[in-house]
């Protein structure tokens, strides 16, 4: 199994994993991004704009609670496979 499919895979079996990468994305957007829940910078870092308003609140309801509910983690497991990439690029340190 290649290192993306490693990524892929933990995130859709392991919801620390699955978690914790949606913070790492989210810990990336600029400050303007996360104060305003968009993406404006076109720089390949962070969530698209499609999904910051949604994982951004997620991330940022997660790092209050320490939880996110079911349903929310079921929408972020979905959404999150797109950013295997940017989350290898996090792990080698390239990003």
């Amino acid at each position: 199994m290649n290192a993306l499919t490693t990524i892929k895979h933990g995130l859709l079996n392991n919801d620390a994993l699955l978690l914790n990468s949606m913070v790492e994305i989210y810990k990336r957007q600029t400050k303007f991004e996360k104060k305003n829940m968009l993406t404006i910078s076109k720089n390949k870092v962070g969530f698209d704009r499609f999904d910051a308003k949604m994982l951004s609140s997620f991330a940022e309801f997660y790092l209050e609670h320490n939880y996110l509910p079911f349903e929310k983690v079921t929408i972020a497991r979905r959404k999150m496979l797109k950013y295997a990439k940017q989350l290898l690029k996090i792990a080698n340190k390239e990003i």
